[in-house]
């Protein structure tokens, strides 16, 4: 049965209540008259199959334990477009299913910028990596434009501005580097039976998103459109 993408607030919601909140109490006191000193988090799931659930955790430098921030039944993709407020400093990220670690990164997250911590399985074995979103310097010259490509263990080609093709493998995530401006893409699906490809194009605005991710996965008709999910813009005040 083809999967389905499940857009919800749970990863969300844990991260903001349990990370932000307790782990705030243990970190260097805040300027109050500074709301936005903090880092942004969101946290993404892919390829979780048919056989497990499967859970991101985060731990600071000063927390005793991880806390979960985002989570997947079997079965099912976990993209959340929307960022969650938490603390700067050094994070170990665990990727688990029950209490059995599968993978494991460190980083270093920086006030005032946005990250996604991206989980997916690749022949078998769990991958993880945290992903800074931006926002960049205004003198930066290039800005990511990320490829997921999990189109059911197909290829998929991907042309920017009507250049050259690049083959992107079956369940791996490839980085373009992208001037700051209007870009067009077009990307093609390769069949498993040598027919025709499914191709699909769109745009991102890269004048007023510091990144972007083109989803490739089948949606709810097994349809193989690409998803522009933009990442590093911050929350404005009030949001």
């Amino acid at each position: 049965m083809i999967e389905k993408f499940s857009f919800f607030l749970l990863g969300g919601c844990l991260w903001c209540s349990l990370l932000a909140g307790a782990l705030a109490q243990t970190s260097e006191p805040t300027r109050k008259n500074d709301d936005k000193e903090g880092s942004y988090l969101r946290g993404w799931i892919v390829g979780t199959g048919d056989s497990e659930a499967v859970s991101l955790f985060a731990q600071s430098s000063k927390d005793e334990e991880p806390r979960q921030f985002s989570s997947a039944a079997a079965g099912e993709k976990v993209i959340n477009p929307g960022y969650t407020k938490g603390i700067a400093g050094s994070f170990q990220f665990q990727l688990k299913t029950g209490e059995k670690p599968l993978q494991s990164v460190t980083a270093e997250l920086a006030d005032n910028t946005a990250y996604t911590v991206l989980a997916w399985r690749q022949g078998g074995k769990w991958e993880l990596k945290v992903y800074v979103d931006g926002p960049f310097a205004k003198n930066l010259a290039d800005r990511p434009l990320r490829l997921m490509n999990f189109a059911e263990n197909r290829e998929t080609l991907i042309s920017l501005d009507n250049g050259s093709e690049t083959k992107v493998a079956a369940n791996t995530v490839e980085e373009f580097k992208i001037s700051p401006k209007l870009t067009s893409f077009t990307v093609k699906v390769l069949a498993p039976d040598g027919g025709p490809a499914a191709q699909s194009s769109g745009e991102v605005d890269f004048t007023s998103t510091p990144s972007a991710y083109v989803v490739i996965a089948p949606d709810y008709r097994g349809r193989m459109v690409p998803e522009v999910i933009t990442g590093g813009n911050l929350p404005t005040d009030g949001e």
